[in-house]
């Protein structure tokens, strides 16, 4: 497999992946590793570009409550903490040296501990937003102008992406990385995931293709209680919804995962247009906070109000991602993957019970990556015969 960057203007399909920094848990029990996108579609961009994606240091300021990450390759990235960074963590972000940046939610963790959005866990993060963009930083650097790099200057957001187009085996694709980021560590805030056509972003697209293309958007490894209890170890798992998306690039997937004797799931109910459902889950989750406040307001002893904080504190720290990752009206029309209607087909990787009881958050390994790495370049070869 030879993995280039192209001197074209667009590829014949799209890939896109993408990180939401901070949206590990969500409603319903739902856990992730959400920079699975970014490490896949990112880990094609490194092969075209040569670039070492390690991390050279990792520093914390507890002055300033500033990440500071750069790679091997001279990239750099930036981050601070909403209530600044403790000593103590500060030394704990020194061992990211020498983790591969392009697992940024998996260094976080590793450095870390655990990982939270809403505001639970903002030095996690702090530190996994400032990997994402070193690594981003990286890449850009090392195309030398070839790969576009756009801010997509939204306020208190650290969003950004890189696109451009690679040759797999001089087949030419159209690739995005996007970082999605609150400032502050209090993500998650993910209006401009997967292939969402909005503002800045949405420019960075057309330069590429992207806005036209068929596209594959890559997705976490999660677990999920309704679908993990039927499977004994980790498969992927291809959505792309019946008369809504491109359901033959599902098939070609599909095709792609059965060529390579990979065990998947192929649901076409999985991702409906629910008018008002985002909106709705919202309300259930507030209306779930206030019944907790207004218990606490009547409690009378330490240990009820103690439990009753602690129920609001995991309320907040995790099924509230599921309703924070993203707008309310914009759900509406690209539903949990940020995908736009007709435009492609979703790529994840389910992980069993076993494995979220064990890890509490499933981390991409090295070994999920070059999984990742193999069904997209069957997906591509497999697309471009047809």
């Amino acid at each position: 497999m030879k993995i280039v960057l192209s001197q074209k203007e667009q590829g014949i399909l799209g890939l896109v992946g993408h990180v939401g920094v901070g949206h590990a848990h969500s409603l319903g029990g739902i856990v992730q590793d959400d920079s699975a996108g970014f490490a896949a579609v990112g880990s094609l961009l490194r092969e075209a570009l040569q670039v070492d994606t390690t991390i050279a240091s990792a520093v914390g300021n507890p002055e300033t409550g500033v990440v500071e990450v750069t790679t091997q390759a001279g990239g750099i990235g930036r981050a601070f903490a909403a209530r600044g960074i403790t000593p103590a963590e500060s030394q704990l972000m020194e061992r990211a040296k020498g983790l591969d940046g392009l697992l940024c939610q998996r260094a976080a963790v590793t450095v870390m501990g655990r990982i939270y959005g809403q505001g639970a866990g903002e030095a996690a993060c702090a530190l996994e937003t400032a990997i994402a963009l070193a690594v981003v930083n990286s890449m850009a650097q090392g195309s030398h102008g070839r790969l576009k790099v756009q801010d997509c200057a939204l306020p208190d957001r650290d969003d950004c992406v890189l696109a451009g187009v690679i040759e797999i085996d001089g087949l030419p694709v159209s690739v995005m990385l996007v970082v999605n980021a609150t400032q502050g560590g209090i993500g998650p805030d993910e209006d401009y995931e997967g292939n969402v056509m909005l503002g800045e972003k949405y420019q960075a697209m057309t330069q590429v293709g992207l806005h036209t293309l068929p596209t594959i958007v890559v997705e976490s490894k999660f677990y999920r209680a309704d679908w993990s209890g039927a499977i004994t170890r980790p498969c992927m798992v291809v959505r792309s919804q019946k008369d809504l998306d491109d359901t033959q690039l599902g098939e070609v997937l599909s095709q792609a995962l059965r060529d390579l004797e990979v065990e998947y799931q192929y649901r076409q109910d999985a991702m409906p247009s629910v008018p008002g459902s985002l909106q709705q889950a919202t309300r259930q989750v507030a209306e779930q906070i206030i019944q907790l406040a207004r218990q606490l307001g009547e409690a009378q002893t330490a240990l009820e109000k103690v439990r009753l904080t602690a129920q609001l504190n995991r309320l907040v720290s995790e099924d509230a991602g599921g309703v924070t990752f993203m707008s309310n009206r914009l759900n509406e029309r690209v539903r949990g993957a940020g995908l736009e209607p007709h435009t492609g087909a979703v790529l994840s990787l389910l992980v069993t019970e076993k494995e979220r009881n064990f890890w509490k958050i499933p981390l991409l390994t090295q070994e999920d990556l070059i999984l990742y790495q193999r069904v997209l370049v069957q997906a591509v070869k497999l697309f471009a015969q047809k």
